[in-house]
């Protein structure tokens, strides 16, 4: 009997111990968190700070669930959701609106970004979508509207737009250096040298459908992996 109550005992410590921890990792996200693994929103998020989401991280999804990240006002600026270099995502199933930039996509460290945006909404932003250099964005059965500059702004990447809404704005889709549809972009780049275990992309070999450019187009080659693409090391 004694030791029955010493293990029911143990039991309960252990349980009194883990519960808080679990409580913390179940928490729901704040405004201006960094998430680095897939994330369902359970309430709207009302911000008032510069970024609502940043997102990082390898094949993650964030799950609006039907609610809103809700910024500022277009005036404050500010980011909804920031896509950290070299993260693959996807958004789902609500509404960004209310920001300078609804989504945006950073490459800072030239690594590759990879998004799909599906059944979202982007709207009463500055921008609705801004897709910087190196990204490549699948955007399908989403609205891009009422954003008061652009649906979608796009700068050295890849934009491909499925059964999606562009309207409302003084410029549906703006295209700096970039292509927006269905089509693989394809140029071609320079040699350089690539790690091991990679190849460099050259003209009429197979394109790389994974990488697009790098900070410096005209001297910068990308080398190729099974899915991935990242840029040469120079020397």
């Amino acid at each position: 009997m004694k030791v029955r109550v010493a293990l029911l005992s143990t039991a309960c410590l252990t349980a009194l111990v883990l519960a808080p921890q679990s409580a913390q990792a179940a928490a729901p996200p704040q405004c201006g968190d960094t998430l680095r693994q897939s994330t369902t929103l359970t309430a709207d998020l009302v911000c008032t700070g510069d970024v609502g989401l940043v997102v990082k991280g390898d094949d993650l999804v964030l799950d609006l669930n039907g609610h809103t990240v809700r910024g500022p006002g277009v005036a404050a600026g500010g980011t909804g959701v920031l896509v950290a270099s070299g993260t693959s995502l996807t958004v789902t199933h609500g509404t960004v609106r209310g920001w300078g930039t609804g989504v945006r996509t950073s490459t800072q460290e030239l690594e590759p970004v990879y998004v799909t945006l599906r059944r979202t909404t982007l709207r009463d932003n500055g921008t609705g979508l801004l897709a910087d250099q190196g990204a490549e964005v699948t955007v399908t059965g989403s609205n891009l509207t009422g954003n008061r500059t652009a649906g979608a702004a796009l700068f050295l990447s890849l934009v491909r737009l499925d059964a999606s809404r562009v309207a409302g704005s003084p410029t549906g889709v703006a295209a700096g250096e970039a292509q927006a549809g269905r089509d693989e972009h394809r140029r071609r780049p320079q040699r350089g040298r690539c790690a091991a275990g990679r190849r460099t992309a050259r003209s009429g070999s197979r394109p790389c459908t994974a990488a697009r450019r790098a900070s410096t187009p005209s001297t910068a080659a990308w080398c190729c992996g099974r899915t991935r693409c990242v840029a040469p090391t120079w020397g």
